[in-house]
């Protein structure tokens, strides 16, 4: 029996700025929360209940006023101390037969918007949060497609597993289905750079599509977007399956809708600027779910920091398409015979390809040592800027010593499954961390035992759409710090400290420190 439940409904606006733990009524079948007639959203629920999909049925009585019904067990709309049933507010009146208990609410400024018996479900409003001084210190701006003008439709919010609107940002976003339909926001600020969270089909035996999506600056045409659904749309129950999350539809239950992607703007965004997401008729794709944008100035080209061997001294070449695995294999082998600072990536796209494949029948998560990796140890490999210098392909992961460095680049490992690749792998040893980084699309960052870590540092970086988790430190650590890193769309937990001993690490990890992180 559900006790000491206590239901009270609170005006709120439409953009929802609700209190903290308070719920909204939604309509089940259509999407719409509970209105007045002036459009704004009327009712917020307040209440104490250990099941918040706990649903409720609304049935409108002869003088215009509500009256709501447990949908579940009809039962305990609310309770006073001793446990005995009654009204929490003078708007309410308590209505009881032998095995059902109602409440009726009286109309409040207006005639509330009703849809007879249906089924509404009572959902968690976010309460707003002083957020001055916490989380990552960003150099972008975020734009929810939520919040902006559309012409679409409005997806979530929602909690249910398959529903795709519980995996974006705030569990709602904006779907574009027709030619037509588009999102815009008013830009803050100057910018040069644009991230899209997005979700577009899986084609209908898996491994993805491309589409395109039109880009508007001030209503005048920039440019096509190209996206993919590669990297997204894995199938699979829980970790106790047979096999283990893949791309084939066969498996089970979708996950892991949305998918993140970085474009250099052809044309830039000054502030006041309109920018504008609208699907043409040539953007193919069945639908186009919209999450957020980010929008920011992308920083200048750092330069080669002196006593360091290039990798394009050893035949890498940018943007060629071709495997650079020998020239970075070769140019952190010679820095590390001739004791030198480190090894630079200068900018462009270099590609890596693996040696062999990944068995596609692997099941779980495959032997992270089956992976081509590059060493790492004593040594800094360091690039122009994560918008700048780009380690690309599922061709590239580490295999971690003690003493290295990475920095000022980006790493997408371009993986299509729960069989992606760990990048950082081994141990992080004395000294060791990253810095400046954007990491996407592997199977995770990092998740390392290691009994002698010390001071094992990770700053200013970007975690973005990983299979599994983001940053792991298992048993052994100590004086770790990671600070002012963002995550979003990590398949596991997104930064962690797992203070366990086993056979890997007979000590714990301890003394370390997660600050100004966002996840």
């Amino acid at each position: 029996m559900r006790k000491n439940l206590i239901l009270l409904f609170l005006f709120a606006l439409f953009s929802f700025p609700a209190f903290a733990g308070h719920w909204a009524l939604r309509h089940v079948s259509s999407g719409e929360y509970l209105y007045s007639k002036e459009g704004q959203l009327a009712l917020a629920a307040e209440f104490c209940l250990t099941d918040p999909s706990f649903s409720w049925l609304l049935e409108p009585q002869a003088d215009g006023s509500l009256r709501i019904q447990s949908g579940d067990c009809a039962k305990y709309l609310a309770s006073t101390g001793n446990g005995s049933m009654s009204s929490v507010a003078e708007d309410w009146t308590v209505t009881s037969t032998a095995d059902q208990l109602y409440r009726t609410l009286k109309g409040k400024e207006g005639t509330l918007k009703a849809y007879g018996t249906d089924l509404w479900r009572i959902e968690p409003v976010a309460a707003p949060v002083d957020l001055k001084g916490r989380g990552a210190k960003i150099t972008w701006t975020e734009y929810q497609a939520e919040h902006g003008d559309f012409q679409g439709v409005l997806i979530g919010p929602s909690t249910e597993l398959q529903d795709p609107a519980s995996e974006a940002v705030g569990r709602m976003g904006v779907k574009l289905e027709q030619t037509g339909d588009r999102v815009s926001w008013i830009a803050e600020a100057d910018a040069d750079g644009l991230e899209l969270r997005y979700s577009i089909p899986d084609a209908p035996k898996g491994g993805g599509m491309d589409a395109t999506l039109s880009l508007y600056i001030n209503d005048e045409k920039s440019e096509c977007l190209a996206l993919t659904s590669r990297h997204a749309w894995i199938y699979g129950e829980g970790h106790s399956a047979s096999r283990f999350w893949t791309d084939d539809p066969n498996n089970g239950t979708p996950r892991k809708h949305f998918d993140t992607q970085r474009f250099r703007l052809k044309q830039p965004i000054l502030a006041g600027d309109i920018v504008e997401l609208r699907r043409e008729n040539t953007d193919d794709a069945a639908f186009y779910m919209i999450d957020m944008i980010e929008l920011e100035k992308i920083p200048a080209i750092g330069e080669r920091p002196e006593g360091f061997l290039s990798i394009t001294d050893f035949g890498a070449v940018a943007n060629d398409g071709k495997d650079d695995s020998e020239a970075l294999s070769q140019s952190l082998s010679q820095a590390a015979d001739m004791g030198a600072a480190g090894v630079w990536v200068p900018a462009g796209i270099f590609d890596f390809f693996p040696k062999e494949p990944i068995p596609e029948d692997v099941p779980g998560n495959p032997d992270q040592t089956l992976y081509q990796r590059f060493p790492l140890s004593d040594i800094h490999l360091k690039g122009a800027g994560a918008w700048h210098s780009e380690l690309r392909g599922n061709g590239i992961a580490f295999q971690c010593g003690t003493r290295w460095q990475v920095s000022d680049l980006a790493i997408d490992w371009q993986g299509e499954s729960r069989r992606s690749a760990m990048l950082f792998f081994g141990r992080t040893g004395q000294d060791s961390g990253f810095s400046n980084l954007y990491i996407t699309r592997c199977g995770l960052v990092l998740s390392i035992y290691d009994p002698d870590s010390r001071n094992f540092t990770v700053r200013n970086s970007r975690i973005r759409s990983t299979f599994a988790g983001g940053i792991n430190l298992r048993g052994g650590h100590r004086n770790a710090l990671i600070e002012n890193v963002h995550t979003r769309g990590t398949g596991d937990d997104a930064l962690i400290f797992w203070s366990t001993k086993s056979e890997k690490s007979e000590r714990p990890t301890r003394d370390s420190v997660i600050r100004n992180c966002t996840c």
